[in-house]
């Protein structure tokens, strides 16, 4: 008996209890390579799903075995590296591979599976005479249809209304299910024209007219020109264009062209130009010679705010591209990738590949593209820009590297992006910098215990100082019959400034312009009906809007709990103080920026832009204005509500209001004027804001690192929240019971496995998107040990009648909602 080539393939819409490459055969006809996706059946109605070639291999022909359907990809679209992260992924996050495999690809190379259907041979002939009389009929009514499209529509309600004649119909042969694959996004193309090797070569066989000859001089020194140029400087029609073709003496084709995304170009000094202060020059020689080792090195660059750590980053990434190396940079706001952009364009031009959701999603498609076929050296993006593929890496930079956006909590796989540079880094042999003026409390206590290479800035860049920094009790102002967002002082600092013609930047870290709308009778919210959150009234569209689920209706006049007609909305958000700060300051010019606010295209880098032009005087912004903005002229910050987030539900939360603090009072005084900033509070007292308002990440760090082994939370430990969430509360509580139960069982076969289980316990929105939602927390240390034990129980629960449905999820170290 001869070997057959068979392929080990990952499939989509595989749980990852039961994910494991499955085992096709390769007809003889297709030549997948490891990397490629293919359609192929599974299970018993031999569903066609999507999948990704792992392995190729030969082996004895097995009876049974399944064929792959079809082959989706001419080429690997995963190279070994990117397979080996995939892995990485799904072993560390829990997560079917073929899903990290997605979230590695940009969403444009997504491809779409189209089910189609057509009545096979028997059926067209088939008299009925072994059909029942409802397949009978229902038969007659398929070969009414007209077109392919009214028998798929036809098809598609008959199944949707589970009709057994429908599905007997597919069963016995006669109604056939195709799939139509096509990519999510297509090229971007340009419509081209050349002349033929035959003109060329024999000019004088064609007969031309005058403009056609005009035509065929101006592309006889070169390959090929756009149509559109050809007509625009040969002021000629696209009927000559026509006409040279049909006379053989040009090809007309599509060339594929990329789709650009919209920068600022700005001009900033070469590299090679820029002189760094002693003390940087001692951190870039450090790193360096880090950066130049053999082995994966990983270092923290801690400098106060205007330290000058993106001149470093300058300085690393231009020598890894002087040693023909790559480079990456991570920004943890889309709001960051603007200057950024500018400041490495303006060295580097096109080498340089942008990637974050602000981008279309062919504009991804083009520049992972660029990056892939060699034509980009440095990327810049936020998160998902980890994933380019970079294949010869001398340096990934992650930048504010404690910010909460690294880590992605909502959808599966549920990454760090500090993580994935870290493999990535191991993969390539290359150093990771984490850069921060507030790091997080575990880089920091790892660069403290040696497992990074600790470096440190203490002085701004420019020689300018630290800003001096205000605090103003709100309680005080209250007493004193001010009742509105901006407290006396810094109205009057608002003022100095305008005076001046400097600039100012308010943080309020709220959208909308009501924050609930509450009745006066029974004193309850108007809640969103699918989740447990007041919605929040927005001017700029006169709608009560979700911020989780979208969901918006016009202001109602009555309680939909009692019937009162005393609703009263109340609280501010960005939009309110928008209006209050108009009324102040008439003759200031306001620019606001939060998520309504810049939801077109390219609003944001707009914005910025003018505001860096001094077009406007005041910067009104939640936290995407707080961090990593270089303003010269800003010499004023007010924080208008800096308790916000003190008691949230997260063991981080101190530390979240600690980095924001620091980080916006941080944007004054960047360029030798004296700054200055004022954080308005009603707990002025509080230790987290009175370590903001001295600046003090060290005080910060060791108050904030005694109470985590006190508690037992990261860095001594790992934080595994499993979730649970069902549409009906009774099913999600019943499944949550039941894996504390078997957690405690299943431990038993892994010894030397420990863990603490907390709860269960709701989530901080219990119900969302009309789902409840229950977490268990688990104490303990993400190694190989517990995920095996982990693993172990999940698949258990993969065959426990009790979670029925019930969606399981597992985050390390994302937020606990508690």
């Amino acid at each position: 008996m001869e070997p057959v080539t068979v392929v080990q393939v990952y499939l989509e819409k595989t749980a990852f209890t039961f994910d494991k490459p499955f085992t096709y055969l390769l007809p003889a006809e297709m030549e997948a390579k490891p990397g490629c996706r293919v359609l192929a059946p599974f299970g018993a109605g031999n569903a066609r799903r999507q999948g990704m070639v792992w392995a190729v291999e030969q082996q004895l022909p097995v009876p049974g075995m399944k064929a792959v359907l079809e082959l989706l990809d001419e080429a690997p679209v995963l190279d070994q590296r990117q397979r080996e992260l995939a892995l990485f992924l799904s072993k560390r996050t829990f997560t079917p591979v073929f899903e990290c495999v997605r979230a590695i690809l940009p969403r444009a190379m997504t491809l779409l599976v189209q089910r189609q259907y057509r009545l096979t041979a028997p059926a067209l002939q088939s008299q009925g005479e072994d059909l029942t009389q409802p397949q009978q009929a229902l038969l007659s009514r398929l070969r009414q249809a007209e077109t392919p499209e009214q028998l798929d529509k036809l098809v598609l309600a008959q199944l949707a209304q589970q009709d057994p004649a429908m599905e007997e119909l597919i069963a016995l042969g006669l109604v056939e299910q195709l799939g139509i694959t096509r990519r999510k996004v297509g090229d971007k193309t340009q419509k081209m024209l050349r002349l033929t090797r035959r003109y060329l070569e024999h000019p004088e066989e064609f007969s031309l007219s005058p403009k056609q000859k005009a035509v065929a001089e101006f592309l006889r020194p070169m390959e090929g020109a756009a149509e559109g140029e050809i007509l625009y400087f040969c002021g000629v029609t696209s009927v000559v264009l026509k006409g040279l073709e049909q006379k053989g003496a040009a090809i007309r084709y599509e060339k594929r062209i990329d789709r650009i995304p919209k920068t600022r170009r700005e001009q900033y000094p070469n590299p090679e130009d820029v002189v760094l202060s002693p003390a940087q020059q001692q951190v870039f020689q450090g790193l360096k010679e880090w950066m130049e080792d053999p082995a994966p090195q990983a270092a923290l660059l801690y400098g106060v705010t205007g330290s000058g750590k993106t001149l470093i980053y300058q300085k690393l990434i231009h020598h890894a591209l002087s040693q023909g190396k790559q480079a990456l940079l991570l920004v943890p706001e889309i709001s960051l990738t603007p200057q950024m952009v500018q400041r490495f364009q303006s060295c580097y031009g096109n080498r340089v590949a942008l990637m974050h959701s602000g981008l279309s999603q062919g504009e991804q498609l083009d520049e992972y593209r660029r990056v892939q076929e060699g034509r980009a050296d440095v990327g810049i993006g936020t998160r998902s820009a980890v994933f380019l593929p970079f294949s010869n890496l001398g340096v990934i930079i992650l930048d504010e590297e404690g910010e909460a956006s690294y880590k992605s909590s909502d959808y599966a796989p549920r990454y760090h992006a500090r993580e994935v540079a870290k493999f990535r880094a191991a993969q390539q042999n290359c150093l990771v910098l984490l850069g921060s003026a507030t790091p997080s409390v575990e880089s920091y206590y790892y660069a403290q215990k040696g497992i990074y290479h600790l470096f440190t800035l203490k002085e701004r860049y420019t020689g300018s100082v630290l800003p001096q920094v205000y605090l103003v009790d709100q309680k005080q102002e209250l007493m004193q019959g001010n009742t509105g967002s901006v407290s006396r002082i810094l109205a009057q600092q608002i003022r100095i400034n305008l005076e001046r013609k400097e600039q100012t930047i308010l943080l309020f870290n709220r959208r909308g312009y009501y924050t609930v709308s509450r009745c006066e009778d029974c004193g309850k919210a108007v809640n969103c009906p699918n989740c447990d959150v007041p919605l929040t009234y927005h001017k700029d569209n006169g709608r009560m809007m979700c911020h989780y689920c979208g969901y918006s209706v016009r202001p109602q006049s009555r309680c939909p709990s009692c019937g009162s007609d005393r609703l009263r909305l109340s609280g501010a958000g960005t939009q309110k103080l928008e209006e209050e700060l108009a009324n102040l300051f008439p003759e200031a010019r306001l620019l606001r920026l939060d998520t309504d606010a810049t939801s077109a295209r390219y609003s944001l880098e707009e914005a910025l832009a003018a505001f860096q032009r001094q077009e406007y005087d005041i910067l009104l912004g939640t936290q995407m204005i707080a961090k990593g903005l270089d303003f010269p002229q800003v010499t004023l910050v007010g924080v208008l509500n800096a308790d916000q987030g003190l008691y949230a539900p997260d063991f981080r939360g101190a530390e979240r209001v600690f980095d924001l603090l620091t980080q916006v009072v941080g944007r004054s005084g960047r360029a030798g004027k004296p700054g200055r900033a004022f954080l308005q509070s009603y707990q002025p007292d509080h230790p987290v804001v009175q370590y903001g308002a001295n600046q003090d990440f060290e005080g910060f760090y060791r108050e904030e690192i005694a109470a985590r082994k006190l508690l037992l939370y990261p860095p001594f430990c790992d934080l595994c929240v499993v979730g649970f969430s069902a549409q009906k509360e009774q099913i999600v509580r019943s499944g949550a019971l039941a894996m504390m139960e078997l957690l405690k069982e299943t431990v038993s076969n892994h010894p030397g496995v420990a863990f603490k289980a907390l709860g269960p316990m709701q989530r901080r929105v219990y119900r969302l998107q009309n789902r409840y939602r229950l977490q268990i927390l688990l104490k303990c240390h993400n190694q190989a040990p517990f995920r095996r034990f982990l693993r172990d129980a999940l698949e258990r629960s993969g065959k426990d009648k009790r979670f029925r449905g019930v969606t399981v999820t597992v985050d390390f170290n994302g937020a606990v909602e508690a």
